[in-house]
């Protein structure tokens, strides 16, 4: 076999396995059956449901209480993240109005999370 063969035969087998790899991703929407969906919370959920989803409040709710202690003590100048390798500890935090976008945007978004799913699960 020429060289040029093998070229085209490893440019046909690599977009042969592309083509593959392209049609495999077809659907990534995929049930999370650790959480229960809010149709199982509304309808006869079983004790077990109601287990879950208890514990998936709890982790909600407290999942990011260090980062909550350290991004409130940067705010009252009680404490300091002096490790130097993350800018935005003294552009957002300290020094320049945050970012609506940036670094503490996601901070309650467990908590907010947990509400909306005690509603639901009372």
């Amino acid at each position: 076999m020429t060289l040029s063969k093998a070229l085209f035969a490893a440019r046909r087998a690599s977009v042969l396995a592309a083509a593959v790899l392209v049609s495999a991703c077809a659907d990534l929407d995929i049930a999370n059956t650790n959480a229960p969906t809010v149709e199982t919370l509304t309808g006869s959920p079983s004790r077990d449901v109601m287990a879950r989803a208890a514990t998936g409040i709890f982790s909600n709710a407290y999942n990011d209480v260090a980062a909550m202690i350290q991004f409130y003590t940067i705010y009252g100048r009680e404490g300091y993240n002096l490790q130097g390798n993350d800018p935005r500890e003294i552009e957002e935090q300290i020094s320049g109005p945050p970012d609506p976008t940036g670094r503490n945007s996601g901070l309650w978004t467990g908590q907010y999370s947990a509400i909306r799913t005690i509603n639901t699960y009372l």
